[in-house]
């Protein structure tokens, strides 16, 4: 059965097309995330406390620290956020470290669990998070949270977009590449790397010349790419290179996501 999102599409519009304004990428290995942690990105990373993401999961941190690389690189002016929402699609979020508070919750009550899980290791710590940094009183909430995170956080964007009210929303999806398997302790026992995806995106505009992103209902032109499904790694890849070609992405259960990275600069 189709999620109430996903039958609202399908009743009111084929495709919901956005303006790329601004996207970041980061992948990053525990020690990375370590300096990232302190000191998240140019811009508004520098203005940041070095204790503000202290207790936030690795995927919050990332998700911050591809944010702030967005904002710098196309030159944002991040108090123009104030209106805008935020969205959050993490894959296992906090999994880890739940996996040990629960344990220790099982053998010795509730006061061996630390009070920094609820704000900082749940699905909506990343959005919430990202909305304290930039200072943003529009919506925001997690998205999500499984496997197919990145197709869930799309079609809340499109949903999202449909209020008229907001400028704009950030997306930012997240995921360990390969997924961490934790020992007794919480500690990932192979080598993984966390992946964030950050999208400033905003009603298309006829006039646009920049990159654009489009959520289909209906399969899309058969001059693209064999669409794979879409996952962060992906996303980050298209668009960290900026590949000149249409790309093409599957959402899960339905749908396609296609990226169009406009015209060649002159």
């Amino acid at each position: 059965m189709l999620s109430p999102t996903v039958q609202s599409l399908a009743r009111t519009a084929e495709a919901v097309e956005w303006d790329l304004l601004a996207f970041g990428a980061v992948q990053a290995d525990p020690a990375a995330l370590t300096a990232l942690r302190r000191k998240p990105g140019p811009g508004v990373g520098e203005q940041l406390s070095a204790n503000f993401l202290k207790h936030a999961d690795e995927q919050t941190v990332a998700a911050m620290a591809a944010t702030c690389r967005a904002i710098h690189d196309f030159q944002l002016d991040a108090a123009t956020f104030t209106d805008w929402g935020v969205l959050a699609a993490p894959r296992h979020l906090g999994r880890n470290v739940m996996a040990v508070a629960l344990k220790k919750f099982f053998a010795d009550g509730a006061w061996n669990v630390s009070p920094h899980l609820i704000p900082n290791q749940t699905l909506h710590s990343a959005a919430g998070t990202l909305s304290m940094a930039l200072k943003i009183h529009g919506p925001n909430f997690g998205v999500g949270g499984g496997l197919n995170s990145e197709s869930e956080g799309i079609r809340a964007a499109a949903a999202l977009s449909a209020d008229r009210h907001l400028p704009g929303v950030w997306l930012v999806l997240s995921a360990w590449e390969p997924e961490p398997i934790p020992d007794a302790d919480g500690k990932n026992t192979i080598q993984s790397t966390c992946h964030a995806v950050a999208l400033a995106l905003v009603p298309s505009a006829a006039e646009s010349r920049g990159p654009w992103l489009r959520l289909l209902m209906s399969k899309p032109a058969a001059d693209c790419a064999a669409p794979t499904p879409l996952r962060v790694t992906g996303l980050a890849d298209a668009l960290s290179k900026q590949q000149r070609a249409r790309q093409v992405w599957t959402l899960s259960p339905v749908g396609w996501l296609e990226y169009e990275p406009g015209p060649e600069p002159e």
